[in-house]
């Protein structure tokens, strides 16, 4: 009463500087101010995820409640966990973006057993979390083994208490191993949701090595509770086998490995039926594991089989490996006969399903095939068909199967033959024509051999003391040291090399000669040589126009595809592919391939020096020297351009005031003999198609059309000069009345009189006539 509220910013003075809630002004008293006080209360919002765990001992629960705390701060907070469950820990939620805060203590509540009051260790205000572990035990036997019974397991969600908070929500994921079928059979304040919605909203906290989700639930400020049906499954046992024959001579040896997986539930033994005439070859090589006959035998054993029990220390559940192996002896085979073999089976009992596969190995001598009455069997790819990670290197054949099969092997004993110890599987051979008549040469072997040494019998002219250079011979880029055998005989030493892999040789050597017969290195001892590449250096004034010798050119022509698409419609294409095209050799894609597959320690064969124009041609399997020899013949360039700009001048002025029809005649002829070159002698074309023919043509041709308009000019100028010399007439009468001209006087009176020689004067259209001609 008597006051008038004012803005604290106007107060005067040193007022001004404090803190005030209210203030107020008045004039006069009496004044009367009452002030209402209430407490202000925490606004206070739950968001939960509950995770439990069904396992057939016990359940286990993890709660992960986030607190989003308002207006005031709170030192303590309510949880209603039901007493059946046991706390194992409260802790705070340590999450990004979440106040660390403490927790003191926790207890249940005296009055209220399903009530529990955690203490704070200080003040809490904005976003906290709380995780809370519980489990409760559940002693059901029906969970522990399958007996087709299902156990019911009813709770209440444990979950922030409701008192006190302003709005709650959360959800509910139910985890269970695959031994146990779950089912909710009642839920109270839960709403059915997909288990992948709460688990893309929360982090969940719980650690599922061998659970998965099942169910999941939400709900919101209310109370929650599920029953849940669970129910053991029975054991389901798979087994796949490998079975591994080798037949020898006068031996069958087997191993196989059987491969148990028991899902759901363990089982404390397994059943494997073995044949009778095995019970005491049988030998097992797993650890740990058991094997008895049942006695007494069961009912459903299979004649000719005694049933065995394989135990372990514990139950048998999840996977398991169990080997065993068992020799046959066969009477030894004599050189081209043959022999039965029966591969006996083990058949693993009271499985789900029984699959495997059978994998034959054999000696060197020895062929083993299949009889045509095995059933049951399918063939397989032994290298990337075998299952389980079982690896068999030498094996021959495989087959697979699912339960029962029959298999029996027709084994044959042959003689080895020798094969050859070194192969030459890629080879690259670069040959530099040297201006001093002389080949400077690397040759580049993939190769494979089995001996310690190979013996190399190098070309005509070679000498050891002089050819080779300081790095002659290289395996895999180390250097080695050559063993003379003699003049052109050298031996390689292969030491530290494995026979199963490639190796490159790689030799350097110069010999006097000149690309008109090139021989290469023969490798003794018949080795078997395949694709072989050899790629000639000539120099840039020598013109290629002819080769001979089992070489195929391996030219590459760029121009070919788009000249051959201009003249698709001509039947002179490949004429004119041959005529236009160049060409463009890429060595270096032939080191790669040569060098493809094999283990360098260096990389010397880059570093050797080449000069010219490269010429590369092929053989596969080429024969020795000098049927395998290669024959180039070469011609300078300079002359080769000279007889062709002298034929083409020549030509020009012999025919250069000849008549038209006679040019072309020559023309074309000379056309002709350039297709003949072309045809007959490819390799001159690349020379010989230049632009110095283009420019000699071109000259020629250029002559011709001046000559041709010379001579035309010239014939017009003289029929303009005859027809000025010609005194004009009208009808062969001379005009009447005028005198003809005698010097520089005019007679008046009379003509001059006619010859009588004189012809006799022409028309008009006779005129024209002589005037168009």
């Amino acid at each position: 009463t008597g006051l008038l509220q004012m803005d604290v910013a106007e107060l005067p003075g040193n007022l001004r500087k404090q803190k005030w809630e209210f203030a107020y002004r008045y004039a006069s008293l009496p004044i009367a101010l009452a002030l209402n006080v209430q407490k202000i209360q925490p606004l206070i919002n739950v968001d939960q995820l509950v995770e439990v765990s069904v396992a057939p001992e016990k359940l286990n629960v993890h709660v992960s409640a986030i607190y989003d705390i308002q207006l005031a701060g709170v030192f303590q907070l309510e949880l209603d966990i039901p007493k059946e469950f046991k706390i194992r820990d409260i802790r705070p939620l340590l999450r990004k973006g979440l106040v660390n805060v403490p927790v003191d203590t926790f207890y249940r509540d005296p009055k209220n057993e399903n009530r529990v009051l955690v203490t704070l260790g200080k003040k809490a205000i904005g976003k906290i979390g709380l995780h809370i572990s519980l489990d409760q035990e559940l002693e059901d036997a029906n969970l522990l083994s399958p007996t087709d019974v299902a156990s019911k397991i009813g709770f209440a969600i444990p979950k922030s208490a409701i008192d006190g908070v302003e709005f709650s929500k959360g959800n509910v994921v139910v985890y269970a191993p695959e031994s146990l079928q779950v089912n909710a059979a009642e839920t109270k304040g839960l709403r059915n949701e997909s288990f992948q919605n709460p688990l893309a909203r929360h982090t969940t906290v719980l650690k599922r090595s061998s659970t998965r989700p099942i169910l999941a639930f939400s709900f919101s400020h209310t109370d929650a509770s599920v029953e849940l049906e669970a129910k053991r499954r029975r054991p389901q046992v798979t087994a796949q086998q490998v079975v591994v024959v080798s037949v020898q001579s006068g031996v069958v040896k087997y191993g196989a490995r059987l491969f148990y997986e028991v899902l759901y539930s363990g089982v404390k033994s397994l059943r494997l039926d073995v044949p009778t005439d095995l019970v005491s070859e049988l030998r097992n090589r797993s650890n740990n594991i058991l094997d008895v006959p049942i006695e007494p035998q069961p009912d459903d054993v299979a004649e000719g089989y005694t049933a065995w029990q394989l135990t372990g220390d514990n139950e048998f559940f999840g996977k398991h490996q169990i080997r065993f192996t068992w020799e046959e002896k066969i009477a030894d085979l004599p050189l081209g006969e043959s022999a039965e073999v029966e591969v006996d089976r083990l058949i693993p009992a009271n499985v789900d399903r029984a699959s495997g596969q059978i994998v034959l190995t054999k000696s060197e001598t020895i062929d083993v095939r299949p009889k045509s009455d095995a059933s049951g069997l399918r063939p397989i790819d032994p290298q990337t068909d075998l299952s389980n990670g079982v690896k068999v290197d030498s094996a021959a054949m495989a087959f697979e199967f699912v339960d029962d099969w029959t298999l029996k092997l027709t084994a044959t004993r042959f003689e080895l033959q020798e094969l050859k110890r070194t192969s030459v599987s890629r080879a690259v051979v670069r040959a530099v024509a040297l201006r001093q008549n002389e080949l400077s040469v690397q040759c580049l072997y993939q190769m494979r051999s089995v001996g310690q040494r190979i013996s190399i019998q190098m070309p005509a002219g070679f000498d050891a003391a002089t050819s080779f250079d300081d790095q002659p011979i290289r395996v895999n880029g180390r250097r080695v040291t050559p063993e003379r055998g003699g003049q052109d005989l050298i031996y390689v030493p292969l030491t530290g090399l494995n026979a199963d892999e490639p190796f490159l040789l790689e030799m350097r050597y110069t010999v006097a000669g000149d690309p008109s017969q090139i021989d290469l290195p023969i490798i003794n001892d018949e080795p078997a040589v395949q694709k072989v590449y050899l790629c000639v250096y000539l120099p840039y004034e020598r013109a290629l126009w002819h080769k001979s010798g089992a070489w195929t050119d391996e030219a590459v022509d760029e121009h070919t595809q788009s000249i051959a698409a201009l003249l698709s419609s001509s039947s002179s294409n490949s004429i004119a592919a041959r005529m236009f095209r160049r060409r463009k050799e890429n060595v270096d894609r032939y080191l790669r391939w040569v060098k493809a597959g094999v283990k360098m320690q260096s990389s010397a064969n880059q570093k050797f020096e080449v000069d010219g124009r490269p010429y590369v041609f092929s053989a596969l399997r080429p024969d020795p020297a000098p049927d395998g020899s290669l024959h180039l013949r070469t011609v300078n360039i300079a002359v080769l351009n000279g007889l062709v700009f002298g034929s083409m001048v020549l030509l020009g002025v012999l025919l250069l005031r000849a008549r038209f029809t006679k040019q072309l005649a020559a023309a074309l002829l000379a056309i002709a003999a350039l297709v003949f070159v072309s045809v007959f002698f490819p390799l001159i074309t690349e020379h010989l198609f230049s632009e110095s023919l283009l420019m000699t043509i071109c000259l020629v041709g250029l002559v011709w059309l001046v000559s041709k308009a010379v001579l035309w000019f010239q014939a017009v100028r003289a029929s303009r000069r005859e027809m000025q010399v010609a005194p004009p007439q009208q009808n062969g009468i001379a005009a009447a009345g005028v005198a003809p001209i005698v010097g520089n006087e005019i007679d008046s009176t009379e003509s001059p009189p006619a010859n009588a020689g004189d012809p006799a004067p022409k028309s008009d259209d006779e005129e024209k006539e002589d005037h168009n001609e």
